[in-house]
């Protein structure tokens, strides 16, 4: 009686544990998976930042359609030095940005129609929903390493040079 009752309990416990890895598989399929989104792909272009003291190159992702304007950087775990990533607007006007989802650090820069910079937000904070809007009419946001515009003396009143935004 007892073997049979030990035999009984080991084949529970094994139905147990194809039962809780089946569940779990679908639970993943259910609840997870359809909240991964597609992540967007960007377009790479030069972009020049013509200051004071000099060029300074990047290759910048360049962002114009509006889910990867919604996207951005987030979820990007590291950036380049001499990258970027440019948030072209179509027409020109008061834009606002965030860091939901975004896991590094940035400088943004506002630049107006021109290509002029017209504002710099330095140092932003990771995850933060905290609102960073432009001080006025702009065309484009560039996203640059945190603390890269203190290293090359990027200021505003400098220019930007991306072919088919800003030439």
């Amino acid at each position: 009686m007892t073997l049979i009752r030990c035999r009984l309990m080991n084949m529970c416990r094994i139905k147990l544990k194809k039962y809780t890895t089946v569940m779990a598989v679908l639970v993943f399929a259910c609840v997870i998976i359809p909240n991964v989104r597609a992540m967007e792909t960007f377009p790479v272009a030069p972009l020049t930042i013509e200051t004071k003291g000099g060029a300074h190159k990047f290759t910048v992702e360049v962002a114009t359609t509006r889910k990867q304007l919604a996207q951005g950087l987030m979820f990007r775990r590291k950036m380049a030095a001499d990258a970027g990533m440019v948030f072209a607007y179509k027409h020109t006007g008061q834009i606002s940005m965030w860091m939901k989802n975004t896991l590094i650090p940035l400088d943004m820069l506002f630049i107006d129609s021109a290509g002029k910079i017209t504002k710099i937000v330095a140092r932003t904070t990771p995850m933060s929903q905290e609102i960073i809007a432009s001080d006025g009419p702009v065309r484009a946001v560039l996203e640059l390493n945190s603390g890269m515009t203190s290293r090359l003396s990027i200021k505003t009143g400098d220019w930007i040079k991306l072919p088919d935004v800003f030439d």
